[in-house]
């Protein structure tokens, strides 16, 4: 067992005892229960920078990443198309959402070419993918009316 290992053992069930001095008398009491700490916030998450250089060996990584993020923007436009209504939108609006229809369905090609990629198409694959992201990205901004 690895020292840490050992450390980490004695810490979760050694010291989970406390000395009681009752009636004079020194005696190991376990400790009450401690609710576990929140989970801490997702530090596995690439930057932007990161994520466009990852390499072909690492594309699971990648590939989740990247379905997280559309996954969360999904929901984005969801709450988007929710709150449109097309008898109050104007002719600008009605041609944005239009072109963010047209970026969703380039987006989720671009998502498919993922189940082909080899290590030589990776590049062309990610780079096609993350620029399609950017329009997607684009395309639901211009969808915000301006003010």
């Amino acid at each position: 067992m690895k020292p840490f290992s050992r450390l980490s053992l004695f810490l979760t069930l050694g010291a989970g005892l406390f000395v009681s001095s009752h009636s004079g008398h020194a005696q190991m009491e376990p400790t009450p229960p401690v609710a576990p700490a929140p989970s801490a916030p997702d530090s596995s998450a690439l930057s932007w920078d990161e994520l466009k250089k990852v390499e072909f060996e690492q594309r699971a990584v990648f590939i989740s990443q990247l379905r997280s993020m559309h996954a969360k923007f999904e929901a984005d436009v969801a709450a988007l198309r929710a709150r449109f209504k097309e008898t109050n939108a104007t002719e600008s609006q009605k041609k944005a959402m239009i072109e963010l229809d047209k970026a969703e369905v380039d987006f989720e090609e671009k998502m498919k070419a993922l189940d082909n990629v080899t290590a030589e198409t990776w590049e062309t694959v990610k780079s096609n993918l993350l620029s399609s992201w950017l329009n997607l990205q684009e395309a639901f901004k211009q969808t915000r009316p301006t003010e």
